[in-house]
């Protein structure tokens, strides 16, 4: 049972990311948590924010759900004719397929980064701990995404809120006009760039 319950404690930051998605309304967000999966978040997360992706959780989340329903009634059905699942190679079609949903959400680096990072804690983890544990371990890659936006890029100088730049000797350099991502100023024609 506590396997269980680690296992399915996945959801919980899956409501946190699709709160908005839901909807306002306490009906349909209590109606949208049945209709939460692994699937349904993936497809969901791959869409912009607002209607579109509100759009595509009730879509995926409505047809997982009649999908895996009717699957459930057929295999229970015509479970018997078809032997034995492993010889047929579909005990490798779930894993696949959550693999194919997230490969459009690894687009960015840090999302990249966070994958690697919790795929490698789970896998490690995996031998040691109760099932269930690994997933929620994996959560722990995220600390990547949380020490890196910590350290400026060594590079470039770190922008304060103020807009001035901090050099490595600690000296600060009042900046006029916009300050654009990576501590640059953006040069204006007439200007001198150096």
């Amino acid at each position: 049972m506590l396997a269980g319950l680690l296992l399915n404690a996945r959801h919980v930051p899956f409501g946190l990311t699709l709160g908005g998605s839901l909807g306002g309304r306490l009906r349909h967000r209590l109606i949208g948590s049945h209709l939460m999966t692994d699937e349904a978040t993936a497809f969901t997360l791959a869409r912009p924010a607002g209607p579109a992706r509100r759009r595509a959780f009730w879509l995926a989340g409505t047809l997982l759900f009649l999908a895996w329903n009717v699957g459930t009634l057929l295999g229970v059905l015509a479970g018997g004719a078809v032997g034995d699942p492993a010889a047929l190679g579909l005990d490798a079609a779930f894993p696949a397929g959550l693999i194919a949903l997230l490969l459009p959400t690894l687009r960015d680096r840090d999302t990249r980064r966070v994958a690697l990072a919790g795929a490698t804690l789970a896998v490690l983890a995996t031998p040691v701990l109760p099932a269930g544990l690994p997933v929620l371990l994996s959560l722990c890659g995220l600390v990547v995404l949380a020490v890196r936006r910590r350290r400026p890029p060594l590079d470039e100088p770190p922008v304060q809120p103020d807009g001035s730049l901090v050099e490595a000797n600690g000296s600060t350099i009042e900046v006029d006009g916009p300050v654009v991502a990576g501590g640059r100023r953006s040069v204006q024609a007439g200007e001198a760039s150096c």
